[in-house]
């Protein structure tokens, strides 16, 4: 049966996922500890290293989530898929796309190139915000749009036993205003 297949998939990533986040923070725990192990070990030395130690590993896990964007499911389509089916590996990606902290990039130019490397065609002076979206390579968005703080690009639906796939465009100089939630087809702006 092809939903318990799904949960035991699900079942197995789970401690990975969980090793993966917990390897975040204890990675500076560790750093200090080994730093820290002899007499005359520099306090301070150990601290700095730590510090570098969890900002490599959150700047890495930008990385591995792009990585693991491509390598797992590659390029969406927009269509209709059956909900347990080949394209449920999207729930293991959409978990790891939550590992990195990308809240920290809303506003910047980083969010801009962070979401371009996970597929998403974003146009020149775009300022957007801290954004959600399910699936950015089929997000488009044009010059100069303006997207408001906590807006959902809801690109994804489940009906009826169906994954239901959609791309967003916003045209040029479209504004979305904060908490918004804009879902499926029905967006073109």
């Amino acid at each position: 049966d092809v939903y318990k297949r799904q949960g035991l998939a699900q079942l197995a990533a789970l401690p990975l996922l969980i090793g993966v986040r917990m390897l975040i923070w204890l990675t500076p725990f560790f750093t200090y500890h080994y730093w820290t192990g002899d007499e005359g070990d520099s306090v301070w030395r150990a601290v700095a290293l730590s510090i570098a130690s969890y900002l490599v590993c959150n700047l890495l896990s930008f990385g591995v989530a792009v990585a693991c964007k491509w390598g797992i499911l590659g390029r969406l389509k927009a269509g209709r898929y059956p909900l347990y089916g080949r394209f449920y590996r999207w729930w293991l990606v959409d978990r790891v796309l939550d590992i990195p902290p990308a809240h920290l990039l809303a506003g910047s130019p980083l969010q801009v190139w962070y979401l371009r490397a996970l597929g998403a065609r974003i146009g020149r002076d775009a300022a957007i915000s801290r954004i959600s979206v399910r699936a950015p390579d089929l997000l488009t968005i044009g010059d100069g749009v303006s997207i408001g703080a906590a807006v959902n690009l809801e690109n994804f639906a489940v009906r009826g036993g169906v994954w239901e796939v959609a791309p967003i465009t916003l045209a040029d100089n479209a504004y979305v205003g904060s908490y918004a939630v804009l879902q499926l087809s029905l967006i073109h702006i």
